[in-house]
């Protein structure tokens, strides 16, 4: 019988915690013993699920850092490993000094995250390979790239259509619920759609929302 992996999660945002951790049933290999939004969730399902991984996002109320730091001094036999759409060095290499064993953006398909878990189960530090570079500039001194500072320049603008589209997406609507409330047809949304992914250079509706969520909130 293979032995399954304990896992706790904890993400603020309820769609994509809900398909992460189907991805993880799915898998065969982990079971979702707990799922919570904040920093103090993560506390108190650490101490009470006492899982053999937490998967801990950054951009969490009370701040996921902080949640880490707490976690990995009183249980430090939890594996914790980030999955956030932050791609700051400095976050990165502070999560790694406060234990994170793992760090992984949320743009990751659901084969990478798997990866992620096996490696760090296995004993050994996983970091995002796009973000791996940056690290090690980091750590030798280097600064940042100008253009990762200001990333409004290379923000696509949006139709006055598409961002009614956009606020709906944020919603959790449906494309059939997005196309009731604009009176428009199922067609034409899946269109408006296509143009958002493509103007956000994603791939699905989870990492357009990701998106949405951190370059546009205001939206």
């Amino acid at each position: 019988m293979v032995d399954v992996t304990h896992i706790v999660v904890i993400d603020d945002h309820p769609i994509y915690r809900a398909g992460l951790v189907v991805a993880l049933h799915e898998s065969g290999e982990f079971d979702v013993v707990g799922q919570g939004e904040t920093l103090h969730d993560a506390i108190a399902l650490a101490q009470a699920k006492k899982p053999d991984v937490l998967i801990l996002d950054i951009n969490i109320p009370g701040n996921g850092l902080e949640a880490l730091k707490h976690i990995a001094v009183r249980q430090p036999d939890i594996i914790i490993v980030m999955l956030t759409v932050s791609d700051r060095s400095d976050q990165v290499l502070a999560a790694l000094d406060f234990g994170a064993k793992g760090y992984l953006q949320k743009g990751a398909t659901s084969e990478d995250l798997l990866d992620c878990l096996r490696t760090v189960i296995s004993g050994k530090r996983y970091i995002w390979p796009d973000l791996a570079a940056k690290v090690l500039q980091l750590k030798n001194g280097a600064a940042e790239p100008s253009s990762s500072a200001d990333p409004a320049r290379l923000r696509p603008t949006f139709t006055e259509r598409e961002l009614d589209v956009i606020r709906l997406l944020k919603a959790g609507k449906t494309n059939r619920e997005i196309a009731d409330q604009l009176t428009i047809s199922e067609k034409t949304v899946k269109h408006h759609m296509s143009v958002i992914m493509q103007k956000l250079q994603v791939r699905n509706r989870v990492e357009a929302t990701l998106a949405i969520l951190k370059h546009y909130p205001q939206h």
